[in-house]
């Protein structure tokens, strides 16, 4: 019957068990391998720590780099060899992709990395096209500071980040103009490049005031308000996409300017009734099934907040 017989184990197999001790160590060292445990863990979270006291009494610049440069230079050329109607195409091309890029960000279908990538490649354009105009390196620095654990939410940061080059990259967009006859070359008659359903085409005519609203509606978004900004550029691009005649249009881009440089005025400023009335003509503009109809509808709430 001793065979059968329940023995506990002793402290000393216990102690074996919990710290590997092997069976011909003595298990009295059992406390001097626990406390070296101890030591060393104790002494990887005073490390620890110490890092993170060293990295938050770091001027704030050292850890998010806030960029300077916001505006690009009033004088420019284009790069030696280079066509201006095509560095033009090549920026567009360039906003329209930062414009999906920051929408992604927006709804979580991109993170830092591609804002990195294309505030790379925004960089790279630029010194490929024109002499002078460059991005400030804090855009790019402040991107990669979305690396560091100490920033709460990285993909935000990168879309601020990203809101800041796009805003950027619109005003040299609407500078192209003097930077190519600057350079000797005829600046491109600016239009918009589309064709609709009735046939008709628009180009030269609109094309300033279609290039001020841009300019607003880029001041009004790197301010912060991306909702109003979206819901101004669906309204302009509404009023450009539909059938109507040259007149009407006019109008109705008026409106719409109207109403980007009431958003864009301090709150106090607004000239409320003149956007009303903006509205208001918008409004009465659209009919079902048109591109501003579906604009009014998806955005009109955003701006009835503002002037209302």
């Amino acid at each position: 019957m001793d065979g059968l017989s329940y023995h506990p184990p002793t402290i000393r197999d216990a102690l074996n068990a919990r710290y590997g001790i092997g069976a011909y160590e003595d298990a009295d060292d059992a406390d001097n391998k626990s406390r070296r445990h101890l030591e060393s863990a104790v002494q990887s979270l005073h490390d620890l720590i110490k890092e993170t006291g060293q990295l938050l009494r770091r001027p704030p610049g050292e850890l998010l780099v806030v960029p300077e440069k916001t505006r690009p230079p009033r004088h420019a050329q284009l790069a030696q060899g280079r066509l201006g109607r095509l560095a033009a195409e090549d920026l567009a091309d360039l906003v329209a992709k930062g414009m999906d890029l920051e929408q992604s960000l927006s709804t979580g279908r991109a993170d830092w990395p591609e804002a990195l990538a294309w505030t790379q490649e925004a960089d790279a354009v630029l010194r490929s096209s024109l002499q002078g105009v460059r991005l400030d390196g804090d855009a790019e620095r402040s991107i990669k500071a979305c690396r560091s654990p100490l920033v709460a939410d990285p993909r935000r940061l990168a879309r601020a980040s990203t809101v800041f080059v796009l805003s950027y990259l619109r005003e040299v967009q609407a500078r192209m103009p003097d930077y190519i006859e600057a350079s000797g070359q005829q600046a491109p008659e600016p239009q918009v490049s589309m064709t609709f359903s009735g046939g008709t085409f628009i180009g030269g005519q609109f094309a300033a005031r279609i290039s001020n609203i841009h300019s607003t509606v880029a001041g009004i978004h790197q301010e912060g308000h991306v909702d109003v900004a979206e819901a101004l550029r669906a309204l302009q691009q509404a009023v450009v996409a539909d059938n109507m005649d040259d007149n009407r249009r006019s109008d109705l881009l008026d409106n719409v300017e109207y109403l980007a440089q009431a958003a864009a005025a301090p709150a106090g400023e607004r000239n409320r009734g003149l956007a009303r009335a903006a509205m208001g003509a918008l409004t009465a503009a659209a009919t079902g099934g048109s591109a501003l109809s579906q604009a009014l509808e998806s955005w009109g709430s955003v701006l009835h907040r503002l002037f209302g």
